[in-house]
């Protein structure tokens, strides 16, 4: 059998597992075996682990390496662990101090444009908008979005429920950059999974979707096929789309970078993974489900009033123009323009450590807080044994 160490040592497992073991489906499925191992002690979740994928218990030889390496894997996890609170403290007062030199340069500049009664800035121009308002066709190109399921338009805004959603006509775009936007309303925050927006093959094999809730509860991520294109951003758990609407845009790059905002501002972090291209007249888009073919746990339940579509990654200051402009944002540009130039060192020194310790907290992001760390790799390990493999 497979060494009991997954992926930290794959010299027993054979050559054509190892495409299997990095699998991105394969890495989910075996994080979730391990988050419900059950047992007190380690002994018996290993015991329950094997009979569960192998249908045997394991042998003697089998639990005493598990054992030792689920040992071995707890020192090196609460290590790894101090490590990262140390960084994220660093940070966090890092943050501080930037925010220290930017925020008074900020309050200056909003004073004087409250005296000046500067407008709110023009947000950019989409390729594709609905207004559902306006009815079931794009205002920009004339595509048309079709209902199914009894999705409907109400009120202004198109309601999807109980497995409702809309799908268009196939585009005449092609997009390698894009960004997806939404303003939408969810009927409760303990729904899982649904889309918002989705722009994907006609067969939903390769997509792209703000959808709301799948790996995290509350939280708003960017969906793809086999979750290639997918991590978590790190924000905020939503706790008010079920009383009004909220913006929500994703930007994808071209050079893999996604980042995600809500109502105009970043939302968590951004990252760098793959990236997918849909050539003019061989994709389209589907509001209220992840992706086709429409089914069960892929729907939304709530309300969009609008949707916006662009071929290319908005900037930060487009993202908050396009939201509408809050009255208390300031560009990046517009804070640069006003800093002194010692001020501009001073940030330019923080902002470079801020990076730094951004790349380094990087290596703990699947470091998992209830330790099963070890239990992961001994699933995928125990995923890639060819009696499982045989079996299954």
């Amino acid at each position: 059998p497979a060494t009991t160490k997954g992926r930290r040592d794959a010299t027993n497992v054979p050559a054509q597992s190892l495409t299997l073991m990095n699998d991105p489906f394969v890495i989910n499925a075996a994080r979730d075996f391990a988050k419900n191992a059950k047992g007190e002690t380690d002994s018996e979740k290993i015991s329950g682990m094997f009979r569960l994928a192998l249908g045997r218990p394991a042998e003697n030889e089998e639990t005493a390496k598990a054992i030792a390496y689920l040992q071995g894997a707890s020192a090196e996890q609460t290590k790894a662990l101090t490590e990262k609170l140390a960084l994220d403290k660093d940070l966090s007062k890092s943050s501080k101090a930037l925010a220290s030199i930017l925020d008074p340069i900020r309050d200056k500049i909003l004073d004087s444009r409250e005296k000046e009664e500067v407008e709110a800035p023009v947000g950019p121009k989409p390729n594709l908008h609905w207004d559902f308002a306006e009815g079931w066709k794009d205002v920009i190109q004339g595509i048309a979005a079709h209902p199914k399921n009894g999705a409907r338009i109400e009120n202004g805004v198109l309601v999807v429920r109980g497995g409702g959603y809309a799908v268009t006509d196939k585009m005449p775009i092609s997009f390698r950059e894009k960004t997806l936007e939404a303003w939408v309303k969810l009927d409760n925050l303990n729904q899982r999974a649904g889309g918002v927006v989705t722009i994907q093959t006609p067969t939903g094999s390769v997509f792209d979707s703000i959808v709301f809730a799948e790996q995290e509860g509350r939280r708003w991520m960017a969906g793809s096929n086999a979750f290639r294109r997918t991590k978590s951003f790190g924000g905020a758990e939503e706790k008010e789309a079920d009383k009004d609407f909220v913006h929500v845009a994703i930007t994808y790059q071209s050079d893999g970078t996604v980042a995600g905002y809500r109502n105009g501002r970043p939302y968590g972090k951004s990252y760098k993974t793959g990236k997918a291209s849909f050539p003019k007249g061989n994709s389209l888009l589907s509001f209220g489900v992840r992706h086709l073919p429409a089914g069960p746990g892929r729907s939304l339940d709530g309300r969009i009033r609008e949707i916006r579509i662009y071929d290319r990654a908005l900037e930060p200051d487009a993202v908050m123009a396009s939201f509408g402009g809050a009255s208390d944002y300031v560009s990046e540009k517009d804070l640069l323009a006003a800093l002194s130039p010692d001020q501009k060192k001073d940030r330019e020194n923080i902002v470079a450590k801020i990076a730094d310790l951004q790349n380094k907290l990087k290596v703990y992001d699947d470091l998992d807080s209830n330790s099963q760390t070890g239990l992961h790799d001994l699933a995928l390990a125990l995923f890639n044994m060819k009696e499982f493999i045989y079996l299954k």
